[in-house]
């Protein structure tokens, strides 16, 4: 029996491993086919990344644009490898993509193991990888959106497992952290899905309220407070005004027709 166990967990491992590294080579052969990244988007987190290399600052001003996440993780990459060269760039940029979208699949393959079992986690990742949608965000360069739904499915997962100690918390607030500052509309998704989640959390847990759950929370608080509302302050005035005051208008125009 113990050798049977073995052997499972060695086939498992196996497994894993062709899976990943096949899966890596799928998503860096299909972004850019041509040999470059293509769309807008890919090219404007190119850019910023650049600037922030060549700056040396991190603007957490421009709310209109991608957070910086990505493009302090591609700047990382850069700055380890010491590459400068355009075509050497795209490579790496290619290379980064794909360990993205590896980290998306596992990241749900991890989740349907925690939830349900480890054939039903093989099933959700492989029906991911025939996910039309994952191919066209790659196309278009979403890849911010990308890492943003990895980090959220990482940080539920350890939000639902039981704390370990310091590490499984600290964890928690580098995902929830992280996946504020990766993408706008991913980290509005978390906070909507959040709230019925810390109800099970505090139902499994008999009322007792988790480091981890603590952890996350602030952690995502702290980013969107930086990145989010500091850079809003000065238009909070106009923002209240679009979110409360223009409704007056619908009773102080009832209808518009047209004259006859």
């Amino acid at each position: 029996m113990v050798g049977f166990g073995s052997r499972e967990k060695n086939f498992e491992v196996a497994f894993l491993a062709i899976f990943s590294i096949a899966t890596f080579v799928l998503f860096f052969s299909i972004i850019g086919a041509n040999g470059l990244i293509v769309g807008n988007d890919s090219a404007t987190l190119m850019t910023k990344a650049l600037s922030y290399l060549s700056t040396g600052k991190i603007t957490i001003s421009d709310i209109g644009s991608y957070p910086p996440f990505y493009h302090i993780l591609l700047d990382t990459f850069i700055a380890f490898t010491g590459i400068t060269e355009a075509s050497k760039l795209l490579v790496l940029a290619k290379a980064v993509t794909a360990l993205i979208d590896l980290l998306l699949i596992l990241s749900v393959y991890l989740v349907a193991a925690k939830f349900f079992s480890k054939k039903t986690a093989a099933l959700s990742a492989a029906l991911l990888l025939l996910c039309f949608p994952i191919y066209e965000i790659n196309a278009y360069g979403g890849y911010s959106s990308i890492l943003s739904i990895g980090f959220m499915m990482l940080a539920f997962l350890y939000l639902a497992s039981p704390s370990k100690g310091t590490g499984y918390t600290l964890v928690a607030f580098i995902f929830a952290f992280s996946l504020a500052l990766t993408h706008q509309l991913t980290t509005f998704l978390a906070v909507f899905v959040l709230p019925p989640f810390i109800i099970v959390v505090l139902f499994r847990s008999k009322g007792h309220i988790p480091r981890a759950l603590i952890a996350a929370i602030l952690g995502g608080a702290i980013a969107i407070g930086v990145y989010y509302l500091i850079p809003m302050l000065p238009y909070m005035n106009d923002i209240l005004f679009a979110l409360f005051q223009m409704s007056l208008y619908q009773y102080q125009i009832p209808a518009v027709s047209a004259p006859m």
